[in-house]
């Protein structure tokens, strides 16, 4: 048997569906998976059919959701099941040959660490004019704006990793605009588009397409757009190219994650998080606490505390200067795409709930949980536990372990130094290895720092 499954998206097919099945099923495919997606009742008796073949699994939309989400139902299935095989990506009306296929999931078996796009040439004279438009002009503004040379934006034969379903799953968009979120995660997460030359088929001028010209092609390229390759505001990015004109480089080194993952580090009086999100070379969203998001509460928090008590400022002065600071730094915060964080207060479910969804987005988050985060001394004494919350609900969502990642932000070095990754082991109660899981990403973060020479 062959190492990967086929899936099919299918609205209305033709009764050709079936031989083209039965056609993958002869070429060893272990597992075909065919969605109808709200297709009509003359239709039932084919998917009836592909259901009574060994091998084969038919999936059911009572209505139609979309191309983007007959996928995504599919690969639900296949987590659920753990089969740990790729999976191949096919259209439902012929425009993909067996052979073609197999091509794609063969490029697949030797490759996990991105994805195999099936590209079509459109320099044929029988392409549909719907078709070279809508792929020219996605390809010319995904390659200008994510920087990458990809030949075929909209092809739906495409080899996934096992690996990576489950961060695309969780991707945004029901219809033909899910498949560009896909190559965005892709560009975004600097992944591996691996292309293998197909035949470009068309039947009828592809007339059997649900492809609409103006509305599909309107949702992709809102897609494209909304997903800007540098994920932070305009305003974070403009202070941070002017910041490191001036302040020095601190490198990273080799061990950054190509998957999304919980970076924890220490506070250090600020110092960790300026560093991190100064010269970090992956986005990230950052923990921040609420009162920086509104600039009524972060007003009153530089007043009462920050200005007069811990830098010991007359009240008057503070207030003066108080108020533009305030403003600016609530836009900082929230060009950064940080995440408020309710500290002592029910609404911390909603910073869990938040990160949660950014995680199953592909975004890696940032924290530091130091107990007294004013301290700018080097070694961890004390973290507060509660943001270990994200693996009780992540795995609830997902049945997958949140990857912490231990994080020292060396002064002597001038380095940002990544520990090894921690896991739950979910072998026993999470109240009980909650403590270890904190314990051990403390004393990573003190042993980074003293192999640094900076405790």
């Amino acid at each position: 048997m062959r190492n990967f499954i086929v899936v099919i998206p299918a609205l209305n097919p033709t009764i050709e569906l079936i031989t083209y099945v039965e056609e993958l099923l002869k070429e060893n495919i272990p597992q075909v998976i065919v969605i109808n997606d709200g297709s009509k009742v003359e239709c039932d008796s084919i998917f009836t059919q592909i259901r009574d073949k060994q091998r084969c699994v038919v999936l059911e939309h009572e209505i139609n959701r979309g191309k983007g989400q007959a996928l995504k139902t599919a690969f639900q299935y296949i987590l659920k099941e753990r089969t740990k095989l790729g999976v191949v990506t096919a259209d439902c009306d012929g425009q993909h040959s067996v052979q073609d296929v197999i091509k794609v999931g063969e490029a697949l078996k030797d490759f996990q660490t991105g994805i195999v796009l099936g590209v079509r040439n459109f320099k044929g004279e029988n392409i549909p004019l719907r078709s070279y438009l809508g792929n020219t002009i996605t390809i010319s503004i995904y390659n200008l704006l994510f920087g990458y040379k990809v030949k075929d934006t909209q092809t739906g034969l495409r080899g996934i990793p096992y690996e990576l379903l489950r961060s695309i799953t969780y991707l945004q968009g029901d219809r033909y605009e899910y498949e560009m979120n896909v190559l965005i995660y892709a560009a975004r997460n600097k992944l591996t588009i691996k292309e293998v030359e197909i035949h470009t088929l068309y039947f009828d001028k592809n007339a059997n397409s649900y492809y609409h010209p103006i509305k599909d092609s309107l949702r992709i390229l809102k897609s494209i757009f909304r997903f800007r390759p540098n994920q932070y505001g305009f305003l974070f990015r403009f202070c941070r190219f002017i910041v490191r004109l001036v302040y020095p480089r601190y490198k990273t080194d080799a061990k950054i994650p190509t998957k999304p993952v919980v970076y924890v580090s220490h506070h250090q009086n600020l110092f960790g998080p300026f560093i991190m999100l100064l010269w970090y070379s992956k986005f990230f969203c950052t923990w921040v606490l609420n009162v920086f998001f509104e600039q009524k509460e972060c007003y009153n928090q530089y007043v009462n505390y920050t200005f007069t008590k811990r830098f010991k400022m007359k009240p008057f002065f503070a207030k003066i200067i108080a108020y533009p600071v305030s403003f600016f730094i609530t836009k900082l915060i929230q060009s950064g795409r940080s995440i408020p964080v309710y500290r002592g207060s029910r609404k911390i479910m909603d910073s869990i709930k938040q990160s949660v969804e950014a995680l199953k987005e592909g975004k890696s988050i940032a924290i530091f949980p130091s107990v007294d985060y004013s301290s700018a001394v080097n070694d961890e004494s004390d973290i507060y536990e509660g943001f270990l919350f994200l693996e009780k609900y992540y795995f609830k969502e997902t049945k997958e372990h949140v990857t912490f990642i231990p994080v020292h932000v060396s002064k002597n070095k001038r380095q940002i130094i990544h520990g090894e990754p921690i896991q739950f082991s979910g072998n026993r109660p999470f109240q009980e290895e909650r403590t270890e899981i904190a314990n051990k990403i403390k004393d990573q973060i003190n042993t980074l720092a003293k192999q640094c020479g900076d405790i």
